[in-house]
């Protein structure tokens, strides 16, 4: 029996570093999935502000504004402002029936907390919302 008392200890050194690294993994996508959500949200809540009147959907300062609230007080995604662009009627969006609309993309360059050999270190995310104007 004696010879057997550091089998555990020996399993214990061997499995750690691919624990570790599933843990880490997990925690960057996670991260990636949160981001991804964040960056839909704000587009959709962009178009969903220009949506509502010409003046609105031609005032691009606004809905790119109102995009970035949606983020939150900041307007960042773990720190780093997205980019938002705003595509209107002026722009010649028009929705598959015929109506203006409007196109809200927002672009996020996402950095991954770790570097993963075989892994990239960036990832870029983009999101797009389009809505007809209402107003008529």
């Amino acid at each position: 029996m004696e010879r057997y008392r550091g089998q555990s200890m020996v399993e214990l050194a061997l499995i750690t570093p691919v624990l570790l690294i599933m843990i880490l993994v997990t925690v960057d996508g996670a991260r990636v999935f949160s981001a991804q959500i964040a960056i839909s949200n704000a587009a959709r809540e962009g178009a969903n502000y220009a949506s509502r009147s010409y003046d609105n959907a031609n005032n691009e300062l606004e809905v790119r504004n109102s995009a970035l609230q949606e983020l939150g007080s900041a307007g960042t995604v773990f720190g780093v402002a997205p980019t938002v662009g705003v595509e209107g009627p002026d722009d010649g969006c028009v929705d598959s029936f015929g109506y203006d609309c409007v196109r809200v993309t927002v672009n996020y360059e996402f950095t991954t907390l770790f570097n993963f050999p075989g892994l990239p270190n960036q990832i870029d995310l983009q999101r797009t919302a389009q809505m007809r104007i209402l107003e008529v």
